[in-house]
């Protein structure tokens, strides 16, 4: 099974604390770039610090060997 790169970003996403359906329909209701995901979770999540980039795509990147693994 193939995911999108935005399904990628929206399980992410949800990974935050904070983030849940509401945000991520609120936020999230066509594809935008990483750059701006990290942008609109910064300024609305609950975290203790900011979240860079290079988090983002390690979360990604994570989630896809996951989804690899269970499929496969």
């Amino acid at each position: 099974m193939k995911f999108t790169d935005n399904a990628i970003n929206v399980m992410a996403a949800r990974t935050y604390k904070g983030i849940g359906k509401a945000w991520i329909t609120k936020f999230l209701p066509i594809p935008i770039p990483e750059s701006e995901i990290v942008l609109l979770l910064n300024k609305s999540g609950k975290f203790s610090s900011k979240i860079s980039i290079e988090e983002f795509i390690a979360k990604k990147k994570l989630i896809h060997k996951v989804l690899k693994i269970k499929i496969d």
